[in-house]
C-alpha cells in the first residue's frame, strides 16, 4: 500500500470512500469545499492506494490536514494544522491504513516545523495515534458542541506547550458550519455558539474591508436604539458581557460603577478590542462552568450557569440585528439565528421578561394573544399585576404567526410587520406590543 499526495484523478474516488464511510454526502461536500479554502495545503492531503499498477490506483484511504486560526483572547491568531476528515473504505477497514494515513500526514507536519496538529474525534481511536486531550495544554475547543475529550491534539517536534502563542482557541472555517459538520447534536440550542456568531457579525461590520475600524459605520444612528449610534452598541454589549462575567464570578449581583468601561472619547481601536476581549472572556467562562453549575442569577426558577448562556446569546443576537440592520453591506453574510435559538428566544420573552421583568406593570385586559412558530404554541394574557401564559394551543382572542426567527425579531420589536400574520383582534396585539416595549426598557 502506498501513501502519497492527493491527485485531480483522485477526486472522485476520495468523495466516494467518505460516503461509504460515513454513510451521508456531508464529508464529500467538506472535503470538496476545504479543497477551495484558504486553509488547503496540497502536500497535506493524502490517500491510501492499495494498488501495484500506477496507471489503475485503487484509493481505499484519504486524510487531509488543514490549516486553521488558532485564535487568542485578544483576537489576534495564528495558524495551526487540523486533521479533518479521515476516511477509511468499508473494505480496507482493519488493515492500518487509517493508521498508515495519520502517521504520514503528522510526519508531513513535522517535517515543515509545525507545532502540532489537532482534531475531532473518538479518543479510543485517536489515543492510539497519540493524540491526548487538548485541554490540558491551553488548546480550547472550537464549539461548546464539541465534546472536550473529542477535541484532540498531537504534539510533533517544534511543540512548545508553554508558549503562550500555541495557546488559544481553535476556529474552524465557515463550511464546517455550514454543513453541521461540527460536533454532536444538543439536547438544546448551542447558546455559545450564537453568542459567537453574533459577536463575530457585529465585529465585521464596524471594520474596513483590511481590517481596521470603521469610524464612519461606529458613528451610524441605530434606527432600533433611537438615540444611540453603533458605537453605544458595542459599549452596551461589551459593558453587559463584563456585568455577567462579575455576576457569575462573583456570586452576586455587581454594583455597575465596578464594572470597567471605555472613556466616552476612546479611539475606535481601543473600543473594538474592548468590545473583543469582552465576549471571548465570558464565552470562555461560562463554556468552563458548564450549564449546570450553580451560579446567582435574576431567574427565579434557574440559578445555573445555563441561564446566562441562554440569557446572554440572546442580548448578543437581538444587538447584533441592530448592527446588521443599521449596517447592511457591511460583513459577508446576512444576520440569522438557527431555529431552536429563534423559538428559545419566543420563549424567554413569554416567560422570563412578560412573567417575570414586568410584575405589576404587566398592564392589560385579560386577553389573550396566541404565538406560533413552527410546532410551538404560546398564548399569552396580560391581566394588571399578572401574567397568564400556555405551552399549549388555547382559544385566544388573536394570533400571530410566523418562522422562528420572523417571530423572534418580530416580539423583540425588530422584525417587519409583514413578517408576521395577525387574526383577530388588533388591540390585543397592539397590548402585548406595548407591554414588551415596557419589560424590555
Amino acid at each position: 500500500m502506498l501513501i502519497r499526495v492527493e491527485t485531480l484523478q483522485d477526486r472522485a474516488a476520495v468523495e466516494a470512500l467518505h460516503g461509504d464511510a460515513f454513510g451521508d454526502d456531508v464529508v464529500p461536500a467538506l472535503v470538496a469545499a476545504l479543497r477551495t479554502g484558504e486553509g488547503f495545503v496540497r502536500r497535506y492531503s493524502l490517500v491510501a492506494d492499495d494498488s501495484d499498477d500506477p496507471e489503475r490506483p485503487d484509493v481505499v484511504g484519504h486524510v487531509m490536514l488543514t490549516r486553521v486560526p488558532l485564535e487568542a483572547q485578544d483576537g489576534s491568531a495564528r495558524e495551526v494544522l487540523c486533521l479533518s476528515p479521515l476516511g477509511v473504505r468499508p473494505d480496507a477497514q482493519g488493515r492500518g491504513v487509517g493508521r498508515a494515513l495519520v502517521e504520514a500526514a503528522c510526519a508531513a507536519a513535522d517535517a515543515d516545523g509545525e507545532p502540532f496538529v489537532v482534531l475531532e474525534g473518538d479518543p479510543a481511536m485517536y489515543s492510539r495515534f497519540g493524540f491526548v486531550a487538548a485541554a490540558g495544554r491551553g488548546l480550547r475547543r472550537p464549539s461548546e458542541r464539541t465534546p472536550a475529550a473529542a477535541f484532540q491534539v498531537r504534539g510533533l517536534s517544534a511543540d512548545r506547550p508553554d508558549d503562550p502563542a500555541l495557546r488559544g482557541r481553535v476556529l474552524y472555517p465557515d463550511v464546517f458550519w455550514e454543513l453541521d459538520a461540527v460536533g454532536l447534536p444538543m439536547d438544546g440550542p448551542a447558546f455559545l455558539d450564537t453568542l459567537e456568531q453574533a459577536c463575530r457579525d457585529l465585529e465585521a461590520r464596524v471594520r474596513a474591508e483590511d481590517g481596521s475600524p470603521d469610524t464612519a459605520a461606529l458613528v451610524t444612528p441605530v434606527p432600533a436604539c433611537p438615540g444611540w449610534d453603533v458605537a453605544d452598541v458595542v459599549r452596551h454589549l461589551g459593558f453587559i458581557h463584563r456585568f455577567v462575567a462579575a455576576w457569575v464570578a462573583g456570586g452576586r449581583r455587581p454594583r455597575p460603577a465596578t464594572v470597567a468601561q471605555p472613556a466616552p472619547d476612546a479611539a475606535p481601536a481601543e473600543l473594538i478590542a474592548w468590545f473583543a476581549a469582552g465576549w471571548r472572556s465570558l464565552q470562555e467562562l461560562l463554556d468552563d462552568r458548564g450549564a449546570d453549575t450553580p451560579t446567582a442569577t435574576w431567574s427565579p426558577w434557574d440559578a445555573t450557569c445555563g441561564f446566562w448562556r441562554r440569557r446572554i446569546a440572546h442580548e448578543a443576537a437581538i444587538h447584533a440585528l441592530d448592527v446588521a440592520q443599521t449596517l447592511p453591506d457591511k460583513a459577508s453574510g446576512v444576520w440569522w439565528v438557527p431555529d431552536d435559538v429563534a423559538l428559545d428566544g419566543v420563549d424567554e420573552v413569554v416567560r422570563l421578561w412578560l412573567g417575570t421583568r414586568l410584575g405589576a406593570e404587566a398592564g392589560g385586559t385579560g386577553e389573550l394573544v396566541a404565538l406560533v412558530a413552527g410546532d410551538r404554541h404560546w398564548t399569552v394574557g396580560l391581566h394588571g399585576g399578572i401574567t397568564e401564559t400556555h405551552e399549549v394551543p388555547t382559544p385566544a382572542d388573536a394570533t400571530v404567526t410566523g418562522a422562528p426567527s420572523a417571530l423572534y425579531t418580530w416580539l423583540w420589536g425588530r422584525g417587519r410587520e409583514d413578517d408576521v400574520t395577525v387574526t383577530g383582534s388588533p388591540a390585543a396585539v397592539a397590548a402585548l406590543r406595548a407591554a414588551l416595549t415596557c419589560a424590555m426598557q
